[in-house]
């Protein structure tokens, strides 16, 4: 499998865009299985018809209740997450988080 975008839909709306993307990517590894990732609100606005769609969300999700909006737009669609984050990054020269002294 090859993830041809990564939460595309959080930027901006342009299937024409997602779609060029996917000619490239079929261009250059022929017939191999694509997906994208998105998270369960902005499939309707990049989803292609071609390729499968999967969810991304953190641990706080309730994964039935974002499941649920990728079932009803897909019903016969595998249910994959591909993106389960249980933190966050930190970016260089942002502001870092210093851990709190615990009391003994």
């Amino acid at each position: 499998m090859i993830q041809v975008e990564n939460e595309y839909g959080a930027y901006g709306e342009d299937k024409h865009y997602v779609s060029q993307i996917r000619d490239i990517v079929r261009a250059n590894f022929g017939d191999v299985t694509l997906f994208q990732c998105d998270w369960a609100s902005n499939f309707i606005k990049n989803g292609l018809h071609d390729l499968i769609w999967t969810m991304n969300f953190d641990t706080g999700a309730n994964i039935d209740q974002q499941f649920a909006k990728l079932k009803s737009l897909r019903p016969n669609s595998p249910l994959m997450c591909s993106e389960f984050w249980s933190g966050w990054f930190d970016k260089w020269g942002g502001l870092t988080m210093k851990p709190v002294p615990q009391k003994i």
